[in-house]
This record gives structure tokens, sequence and C-alpha cells, in this order.
């Protein structure tokens, strides 16, 4: 599991999984490769 964290937006790398997250505008993306 990785955890990347930049100008609000968080990227979570967990396996075959990605999560991003924008803090400021409040949305989240999910992506299973």
């Amino acid at each position: 599991k990785k955890i990347i964290k930049r100008k609000g937006v968080q990227i979570e790398i967990k396996k075959s999984e990605v999560f991003i997250t924008n803090a400021d505008v409040g949305f989240s993306i999910y992506a299973g490769l």
C-alpha cells in the first residue's frame, strides 16, 4: 500500500486498486485495474 499526497490530492495505491481523492474539490476516483 502506497499513499502519495500532493497539493490536496491523495493517491492511494493498493495492489491493483487505485484511489484518487481531491480534498479541495471533494471528489474521489476509484480505478480497479
